[in-house]
């Protein structure tokens, strides 16, 4: 019982980590694009994206120890959970940025917690759970 619960601190702080970094990404590009003039749920859409990329990668290897190619459903299903994280962080930062009188930085905050949140609940019991092992076919180790 303590090791399985030890077990899940490290992971849990290892998602987070790959998170931080995730987030770095996402509001560096999110911070260019805005700059750019890119409009800002344009900008969310491409920075969130380009940090989900990078959270696949490595929560995969690091975080949830997945060797080998996969085919079969982990990616989509990690595509779906990605695609409800994104709509969700984006309608938060919507809601935010509107009720705040257009504070761009207040509601960019709230969205990455709500997004960082249901992403790791997703990933955890439906992309790369003990469930989630069982679809789709691993090719390598």
């Amino acid at each position: 019982m303590v090791t399985r619960v030890r077990r899940e601190i490290v992971t849990v702080c290892t998602f987070y980590g790959v998170a931080l970094l995730n987030t770095l990404i996402d509001v560096a590009l999110f911070y260019l694009l805005s700059r750019a003039g890119v409009a800002y749920l344009v900008a969310q859409v491409l920075s969130y994206g380009t940090g989900a990329l990078n959270s696949y990668v490595l929560n995969r290897a690091v975080t949830f120890g997945r060797r080998g190619h996969r085919l079969g459903m982990e990616p989509v299903r990690f595509g779906v959970v990605n695609a409800l994280s994104l709509t969700s962080a984006a309608a938060v930062l919507y809601v935010v940025h509107s009720a705040s009188g257009g504070d761009l930085w207040l509601g960019k905050a709230a969205a990455t917690v709500v997004g960082a949140v249901l992403n790791y609940l997703g990933n955890r019991v439906w992309v790369f759970g003990d469930t989630a092992s069982s679809g789709g076919v691993r090719v390598g180790r």
